[in-house]
């Protein structure tokens, strides 16, 4: 009787392959949707950082024409007439905006 009991505790001492496979299989589906969820995230903020680098980009690009624009215009006074010296034209220009009026040159 004693070595029929003692046969027996000899073969549980070890892990089988049937146990590793096991774990591996439950390990594998907690693992692959927690990766899954890991990776998605990863893309979607990658998404996001490419379409806000986009967005500066294009808003730099507006800031430009936007400059460019308003630099592109000079103020004529038309109450007043424009008289045909140039002197008095270009102190006209200079001298502001009090109407808002703006043409482009």
């Amino acid at each position: 009787m004693f070595a029929k009991a003692k046969k027996s505790c000899y073969f549980r001492l070890g892990i089988g392959l049937v146990e590793i496979l096991i774990a591996t299989a439950c390990m594998s589906i907690i693992m692959v949707p927690l990766f899954m969820i890991f990776h998605g995230g990863s893309q979607n903020a990658l998404k996001g950082l490419v379409k806000a680098e986009i967005t500066v980009e294009a808003r730099t690009i507006l800031n430009h024409i936007h400059n460019d624009l308003k630099h592109a215009t000079f103020f004529i006074d038309y109450s007043k007439p424009i008289s045909e010296t140039t002197d008095d034209f270009f102190n006209r220009i200079v001298s502001g905006s009090p109407n808002g009026m703006y043409t482009l040159l």
